[in-house]
């Protein structure tokens, strides 16, 4: 922009110069018309001199001319310059705008990443709870069936007690007295055996019933967990796919940016080549007014 600004200034200085030789012609044609007024010349000197009168003010007008278009192509170089600068401008406001969300969606998606890190090992750690866990189940399950085996075996040995005691009673019947208070004690005795092995099977099937119901919430709530984990995992990998997209996107932004600053340095280019040819034809102008200017003067005075 420096340098088309520069060659703007150039060009206008040219001009200036341009506007100078006028000025001279100008003032030479003022000069050459007083000298003939002044001076009593032939028909034909006379008409010699109109003639160069003529081809000045010609000369002068097509020099006016030519300033005009220089002028013209120069505002409308400069006016190109300043828009193409200003393009550019607003393409690098947008490129460092995009660059900068760019770097904020890639933050996110590491930021996702690691999130995701954690939930996964999370997701190995329930894994391994719910794991023991099942372990734990199938332990209490086999504890379960010995207690039941063993309770069985306590029913079965008390049912033959029952018969026992019956046996007894029955004997009883037929033996005196003093048999019959020692069946008495044998009969109490099985009672309370028999009394105390119903409170233990109790207290069994109550703690198998509390080791169950606990075993069977902490394996819904693991499920309830993984079932979370899988919607979060689920929720991630489409954040992910659409922070991919807008990746994808901005990336596009950022190639188009680029391919337009490009378009616009381009431009810049050719209007700062278009002014050095109009600044190059303007000085070939100047030249050859002021060479032909010196050969019609050389002829002039010759």
């Amino acid at each position: 922009m420096q340098r088309v600004r520069e060659q703007l200034t150039d060009t206008l200085q040219a001009n200036t110069r341009l506007e100078g030789e006028v000025k001279d012609l100008r003032e030479q044609l003022r000069h050459q018309s007083a000298a003939l007024q002044g001076e009593a010349t032939t028909d034909a000197r006379l008409n010699s001199l109109l003639d160069r009168n003529g081809q000045l003010e010609q000369r002068i007008s097509q020099l006016q001319t030519e300033r005009n278009t220089l002028t013209r192509e120069r505002d409308a170089a400069k006016l190109e310059a300043v828009n193409a600068t200003k393009t550019a401008q607003v393409k690098e406001s947008a490129t460092r705008r995009m660059e900068g969300e760019l770097r904020t969606l890639r933050g996110q998606l590491t930021a996702t990443r690691d999130d995701l890190s954690q939930r996964a090992q999370e997701d190995r750690v329930t894994r391994l709870q719910l794991e023991q866990l099942q372990e734990e189940k199938e332990s209490l399950a086999l504890t379960l069936a010995e207690l039941q085996d063993h309770a069985l075996d306590q029913t079965a040995a008390l049912s033959l007690a029952t018969q026992l005691n019956v046996l007894w009673e029955a004997k009883a019947n037929s033996v005196a007295l003093t048999v019959g208070e020692w069946s008495t004690a044998r009969t109490h005795a099985y009672d309370s055996l028999l009394h105390a092995s119903v409170l233990e099977r109790r207290k069994l099937h109550a703690r198998c019933d509390l080791i169950s119901r606990k075993t069977e919430e902490a394996i819904v709530e693991g499920e309830k967990q993984m079932g979370a984990y899988q919607t979060a995992l689920e929720e991630a990998k489409q954040e992910q796919q659409e922070l991919r997209v807008i990746i994808e996107r901005l990336e596009k932004d950022l190639n188009e940016a680029a391919e337009t600053m490009a378009a616009a340095t381009t431009e810049t280019q050719a209007a700062r080549a278009e002014m050095n040819q109009v600044r190059r034809q303007a000085h070939e102008t100047v030249f050859e007014a002021e060479r032909n200017d010196r050969r019609r003067s050389y002829s002039w005075q010759r």
